[in-house]
């Protein structure tokens, strides 16, 4: 296990990406690290997460310093980050509230929850995840349609876009791989609590179960090769969120539960093995549900399959435009051969013999 984990963490985060989340999320962080790292270092050559790493170093602990030429420029970064989503919660006040109107009750999870729980830690935010009831997921749908959104069904969820832009992901559970998701729905609304959301009145998960669902997210992102700052934001998030303000306590048990409930427990036991690789102590393990050697290789296996095995293929079938393939006369059956092949093997995803075969 221990072969899939630096192969997946080598293939996720560069030396870079380590030493800045360690001297961010350190309690005293060293300036001579952080000197040994800007010697050389080049805004305008480095990768973009490097310098919003950088950008959130110096935000969290301003006892750091470092070249006055390049305090400004990532100041700058970090107020593009802060602007370029209120678009996103404008339209997301809009579909909001007429979901208010007609009672429909609702979560804000993910990356939307932890912004406004922490509206001064600068986030970019692709879209904002909502939870509904099961029972109000079609009603939530249909009144997307009459806001104009252009909807993308998935299994768990549909992809609300405007002008070609995601803007909400509508979920009626939160997705594990595990068939049991659904459980989990009734313990998070009735643990819940009412919060104004970027002008909204929204439901907020509590503590713990955002937790659980930042360590679920996290191994999926590994699995489904999400952007480098989705894996990013899982460290920061996990941090804060067992960052227990004074007179409060955070219980555990609820994790567990949860991951009893739905089956998950070696999804979060993975994600305490990757978030623990490069801040040793971050999750203490010893509080999750205790996994099995066999159990846990089998979904590092998984996880492999579809970073390797699956999302390679999806990507090669999202080249295909089926229109222009029609009009070409040429790919039509290359593209449906490839759909078909890429279902047949999808399908396969929990048969870890098959899986270790394909990935060699």
């Amino acid at each position: 296990m221990a072969g899939h984990l630096d192969r997946i963490l080598s293939d996720t985060l560069n030396d870079s990406d380590i030493l800045l989340l360690q001297l961010s999320l350190a309690s005293h962080p060293s300036q001579e690290k952080l000197d040994a790292f800007l010697d050389g270092w080049d805004l305008d050559a480095a990768p973009m997460t490097e310098a919003v790493l950088l950008s959130y170093l110096l935000k969290m602990h301003p006892e750091l310093h470092g070249p006055a030429t390049l305090l400004p420029r990532l100041n700058g970064l970090l107020n593009y980050c802060r602007f370029q989503y209120l678009q996103l919660v404008g339209q997301f006040g809009t579909y909001c509230h007429a979901l208010e109107a007609r009672g429909i009750r609702f979560l804000v999870m993910k990356g939307g929850a932890m912004k406004a729980l922490r509206p001064d830690f600068p986030r970019w935010m692709g879209d904002i995840d909502i939870l509904v009831h099961e029972e109000d997921f079609r009603l939530a749908a249909d009144i997307a349609k009459q806001q104009g959104f252009t909807l993308f069904h998935s299994i768990h969820s549909i992809d609300l876009k405007k002008d070609g832009r995601s803007v909400l992901d509508l979920h009626q559970f939160v997705m594990m791989h595990t068939g049991k998701e659904k459980a989990a729905n009734p313990g998070f609304f009735a643990r819940a609590t009412a919060m104004r959301v970027f002008s909204v009145e929204a439901m907020m998960p509590c503590r713990e179960d955002l937790l659980f669902m930042t360590l679920v997210n996290l191994t999926r992102n590994l699995a489904d090769r999400a952007t480098k700052n989705s894996v990013i934001y899982g460290f920061f998030d996990t941090q804060f969120l067992l960052d227990i303000p004074e007179g409060q306590t955070f219980d555990w048990q609820i994790v567990r539960d949860n991951a009893a409930l739905t089956g998950s427990a070696p999804l979060l036991a993975i994600a305490g093995q990757f978030l623990n690789a490069v801040i040793p102590g971050l999750i203490p393990e010893r509080e999750l549900l205790p996994v099995s050697d066999k159990e846990l290789e089998k979904w590092w296996v998984w996880i492999r399959y579809w970073r390797e095995i699956l999302h390679p293929e999806r990507e090669s079938l999202g080249e295909f435009n089926i229109r222009k393939a029609i009009q070409a006369k040429t790919r039509p059956i290359r593209y449906v051969t490839g759909r078909l092949h890429y279902a047949a093997i999808k399908r396969m995803q929990h048969c870890t013999a098959f899986c270790r075969r394909k990935l060699g």
